[in-house]
């Protein structure tokens, strides 16, 4: 609440101003102090006070000006504080725009990475169960050639065994040629005597 003081300054003369008595009026008390029906009860009443003390001048001056300014000044003030956190909202926003716009580019450059090096890990999986199934294929393969090469062995074996069979053959049908002939000679010289 505000009233009107007189006081004297050190030099013994009279001074007038407001005082405050307890600090500054809210807004809704500013807001009453200069409503309409606030001013009209303020005329109202200075206009009686003023035909019943017509000569009488006022000791200090129309409190109206000041409450008006001081009224002025608040709604200025509040308009500021207004439009301030308004700037500070609109950046606030902006960054976390901003912040957000950043993660997603870095979450999607790190994803690049991520995505190929997955790509890659499916590729080599399938390429190691695809070697996997060839090496077996492989392995059976060679186990078949080694048992034809076993088979191959054997047969050459039992040719080899057939050779030495048909020379032991051969020989022994030489001897018995041989042997036939020299007692065929042996005979056609015994013959004629």
């Amino acid at each position: 609440m505000i009233t009107q003081s007189r006081g004297t300054s050190g030099g013994g003369e009279k001074r007038e101003g407001w005082k405050r008595e307890e600090g500054f009026p809210s807004q809704k008390e500013a807001a009453e102090i200069n409503s309409e029906p606030a001013r009209a009860a303020r005329r109202e009443r200075r206009g009686k006070e003023k035909n019943f003390n017509e000569s009488r001048k006022p000791l200090w001056p129309d409190p109206q000006p000041a409450a008006t300014m001081l009224s002025r000044l608040l709604k200025e003030h509040q308009a500021k504080q207004n439009e301030r956190k308004e700037l500070q909202e609109k950046r606030r926003r902006e960054a976390i725009t901003a912040a957000t716009c950043l993660t997603e580019a870095l979450v999607d450059h790190l994803n690049v990475g991520v995505a190929q090096a997955y790509m890659n890990q499916r590729k080599l999986d399938h390429e190691v169960k695809t070697l996997q199934v060839q090496a077996a294929q492989f392995a059976k393969q060679t186990g078949q050639w080694i048992g034809m090469v076993e088979n191959f062995n054997q047969a050459l074996k039992e040719i080899g065994d057939v050779e030495n069979w048909a020379r032991s053959i051969e020989l022994d049908m030489r001897t018995i040629a041989t042997a036939l002939e020299y007692v065929y000679k042996g005979q056609l010289q015994s013959a004629p005597s």
